[in-house]
């Protein structure tokens, strides 16, 4: 059997260069939407995967949740931190977030959290949200034409919205807690 044929625009997707250039990565996914919406993509350190580039394919894989899974691999690693991954979850270890699981185990998992982000919700927290981001632009503002983002607003600030979100009183009010 002859080896898949590689896309030469699908291998941008592999390259994390290539987030840093939206020109290089936006050309290279409109061609692989119009020539190659399902394309193979082998390119080391990483194990092939198959990139789907089109929204309309990407929502139909979202529904097939029987046929396409997340497990073993949700998100792009290197073969090696594939490894280590898998290690630590054979060994009871690890990360094992949303979209590392699949059903039935998704879906009660998902139930914890899932009157947090209802329109409701989500609605009383905007108002909050709006707030923090005046406060935190203006504060970028104020601090000059250059500015720490992390130590200046996201360990203090974004981090704020996500414990309120997730209702973790514990850490409000620090500056270096996890959120």
């Amino acid at each position: 059997m002859s080896p898949r044929p590689i896309d030469e625009a699908a291998t941008v997707l592999a390259d994390p260069t290539a987030y840093a250039d939206d020109d290089r990565l936006h050309s290279a996914l409109t061609r692989l939407r119009t020539d190659n919406p399902v394309a193979w993509v082998d390119s080391r350190p990483y194990r092939p995967f198959w990139a789907i580039t089109k929204h309309e394919d990407i929502m139909a894989i979202e529904r097939a949740n029987d046929l396409f899974l997340s497990e073993p691999r949700p998100l792009l690693a290197t073969a090696e931190t594939d490894d280590v991954l898998k290690a630590q979850q054979d060994a009871g270890m690890g990360i094992r977030t949303l979209i590392h699981i699949d059903d039935p185990h998704h879906r009660k998992v998902r139930t914890i959290g899932a009157d947090w982000f209802r329109p409701k919700a989500m609605r009383a927290l905007k108002v909050r949200v709006d707030e923090l981001a005046k406060r935190y632009v203006d504060t970028m503002r104020d601090v000059g034409p250059e500015c720490d983002f992390v130590d200046a607003i996201a360990v203090t600030g974004l981090g704020k919205v996500d414990r309120k979100a997730l209702r973790a009183p514990y850490w409000q009010g620090r500056s270096r807690g996890v959120a």
